[in-house]
């Protein structure tokens, strides 16, 4: 699987997360989840404290944060599949971070300036991602992807299906469309992930990439093999 590539051309750079971006990644989160309780800059701190590699933003000419990847290293098997984002970041605080036992980089978000959408924010934090987990020798990369096309389609689609439907290429998410472009695939659907993401109703698509450096062939022929599939429904 290669690893995804920003334009060439784009002014965006990245960089650690700094506690001079905090107000800024604040305004960020107000701008992306109106209905949630932003990050607080004493969160963020905490995060940068537990796990400083695992906070990054992209940043303009002038540095100002125009996106930021939050982070930390779980254990995928002490969590269930269908939990909620809650579960797998402790309530925002990661707290769980396990560095320690940890072979998965858990994306607890990835958010970018909904005025500079197309510039290239979210393939540069994407790269650095990848690039983490490859300097880190961690397995695999994994987290959920909000579904903010499925309101649209929500009155005759179940978020299995939407997501099915997106993989197929017969719809657009503009997050999950983003992920697989990237090469990122998906291995299930948690539909009270987020549950106040009135733009997903609280779903979202389990998606992961595999680290081909540290896998074994059995674990990359396990990755390649996995194949979403929605589960029959009356809608």
């Amino acid at each position: 699987m290669s690893t995804p590539t920003p334009p060439a051309s784009s002014s965006i750079r990245v960089r650690p997360m700094e506690s001079r971006d905090d107000a800024r990644i604040e305004a960020l989160c107000e701008a992306v989840y109106p209905t949630e309780r932003p990050y607080s800059m004493e969160e963020l701190q905490r995060h940068r404290r537990l796990f400083p590699e695992g906070q990054i933003v992209a940043v303009d000419e002038r540095d100002r944060a125009l996106g930021m990847f939050a982070s930390l290293i779980i254990r995928w098997t002490d969590y269930r599949r269908d939990a909620p984002w809650s579960a797998f970041t402790a309530g925002g605080s990661f707290a769980n971070h396990d560095a320690r036992h940890g072979r998965t980089l858990y994306t607890a978000d990835m958010m970018t300036d909904p005025s500079m959408l197309h510039h290239g924010i979210a393939h540069r934090l994407a790269v650095e991602a990848v690039s983490l987990v490859r300097r880190l020798g961690l397995l695999e990369k994994r987290g959920g992807s909000r579904l903010p096309g499925y309101r649209a389609h929500a009155d005759r689609l179940t978020p299995h299906r939407y997501v099915m439907q997106v993989i197929e290429g017969r719809l657009h998410d503009p997050t999950l469309s983003f992920h697989l472009h990237q090469g990122f695939k998906v291995f299930g659907v948690v539909e009270q992930y987020l549950p106040h993401d009135e733009q997903s109703l609280g779903a979202a698509a389990l998606i992961e990439w595999v680290n081909p450096e540290v896998a074994t062939p059995e674990q990359m022929e396990a990755h390649r093999r996995v194949e979403f599939t929605a589960p029959p429904t009356t809608k």
